[in-house]
């Protein structure tokens, strides 16, 4: 599923209006390239958590849009279908981490460029007044999270350290691109040129030593703010060139190998940085814990908790197997759950189903070999089709391995209980758990799951 998200994001970068600065395929390869020229002994601490903080944390502000899991029409890019978004937001909980939700206007908002690429234009909208006179744009941003990072993972909290340190280097990143280092309407033709590598395996600085920019926090921070000025001034200068050679040589080439530099650059400061978030940690490196025994790993299992009302049980997320039905199959009962509050409810589901599931962002950490076991209520409602929970086991780079489901319902009748069991298999990271549907003309609800490690 993720692969199929991962090709709808791509897309989305070529929206018309979507203001981004490197596209999430540049975001990707910039920072592979910095983790990778990291120390051995500092990914070997990571894991896991390296492989997805090149290739999803470092992509969060990106995804944290009000319109994911919705459907776009029209849109240019994708013809004159509607196509819906995976709910990558919800999945991998970007507002958290980013600390501003869009769909709620909650939080504290930061531009996705340096002050650089508006110094000098008229402030056209709220928004950019906000950022002018508060100064949040994206050095401020790179500062704020990386100290964010270091108190998480001083705080025992590896995962939520790492999400941090990917929105750093995000936000970092956003100080390099060409256009968005100068000042450069979005609509200027030559823009998408300046700020899209293809040779992406040229982004690549091994043998590269990362820079300690502080021995404590407070210094540091100040030195990553620096790092990412002196970052867009440097992509700034390359901008002028760029853009000189695209629109008065017509040079494509030379163009490509001034852009490749920026991005090599911008690999070395997030290396840098990366660099820094270890040497403050001294000794004292957090590791994932093995998940307790006995007890129900799932949050929100009854569906209750909705602490923003959208509508949307909180830790869970929509799933679609085919981002091509756009019509609405996921929903929330409050007139007949199992006990009070709510259930969630699936009803017309698609021959290729749809689920609610476990988001990336709350799954229980785990290795292979460990044992779980899923419970939870299910009513059909005139159910057809395949009624059924399942777990699901996940990789490194958000893949289900190994998807055991219980009995299937079908029909009308009160409330029943199914059970699985199973053990992880090898190349196992998570444990997730979900309820899915699949060809159901009517309708499903599903209530009071849980998700336990029985041993290993």
């Amino acid at each position: 599923m993720l692969c199929c998200a991962i090709l709808v994001l791509a897309l989305l970068f070529l929206l018309p209006g979507s203001a981004h600065a490197w596209g999430g395929p540049e975001h990707v390869a910039i920072t592979g390239a910095a983790l990778r020229a990291l120390p051995p002994v500092v990914l070997s601490w990571l894991g896991a958590e390296a492989v997805r903080w090149s290739q999803v944390y470092c992509q969060y502000p990106d995804f944290n849009w009000a319109r994911y899991g919705e459907v776009v029409c029209g849109a240019e890019a994708f013809g004159p279908e509607a196509v819906r978004f995976p709910d990558l937001r919800r999945d991998w909980d970007a507002s958290a981490y980013c600390e501003f939700n869009e769909a709620t206007g909650h939080g504290v908002w930061y531009a996705h460029g340096p002050r650089l690429g508006v110094e000098g234009s008229p402030i056209s909208d709220e928004r950019l007044l906000i950022t002018v006179t508060a100064g949040r744009f994206a050095e401020a941003a790179a500062a704020h999270f990386f100290g964010r990072a270091v108190e998480a993972l001083r705080e025992g909290r590896l995962r939520d350290g790492v999400r941090f340190a990917g929105v750093m280097s995000h936000f970092l990143e956003d100080c390099s691109p060409p256009p968005h280092a100068m000042v450069m309407e979005y609509l200027n033709p030559y823009h998408g040129r300046m700020e899209q590598i293809p040779n992406k395996s040229g982004i690549d600085i091994e043998g590269y030593a990362p820079r300690i920019l502080g021995s404590n926090i407070g210094e540091a921070r100040a030195a990553v703010y620096r790092t990412a000025r002196d970052l867009s001034v440097s992509s700034n200068q390359q901008a002028q060139d760029i853009f000189r050679h695209l629109a008065e040589r017509d040079d494509d080439a030379a163009a490509q190998e001034l852009i490749l530099q920026c991005a090599k650059e911008t690999a070395q400061r997030v290396n840098d940085v990366a660099g820094t978030v270890y040497s403050l940690l001294g000794d004292s490196l957090p590791q994932l814990p093995d998940p307790p025994t006995g007890v129900n790993l799932l949050p929100n299992p009854s569906f209750d908790e909705d602490i923003h009302g959208q509508n949307h049980p909180d830790k869970w997320v929509r799933e679609w197997s085919d981002l091509s039905i756009s019509r609405a199959s996921h929903s929330v009962e409050r007139h007949t759950p199992r006990c009070v509050g709510r259930a969630a409810k699936l009803f017309e589901t698609p021959d290729a189903g749809c689920c609610w599931r476990t988001p990336w962002a709350h799954a229980i950490p785990t290795r292979e070999d460990q044992h779980f076991e899923l419970t939870g209520w299910v009513r059909p409602e005139t159910a057809s089709g395949r009624n059924y929970l399942a777990i699901l086991f996940g990789d490194a780079h958000a893949r289900i391995l190994k998807k055991v489901e219980t009995e299937s319902v079908t029909g009308s009748h009160t409330w029943n209980e199914l059970k699985v069991a199973a053990a992880a298999p090898p190349g196992t990271v998570d444990v997730l758990a979900g309820c899915f549907s699949e060809s159901n003309r009517v309708a499903v609800l599903f209530d009071d799951l849980s998700l336990v490690r029985t041993r290993d």
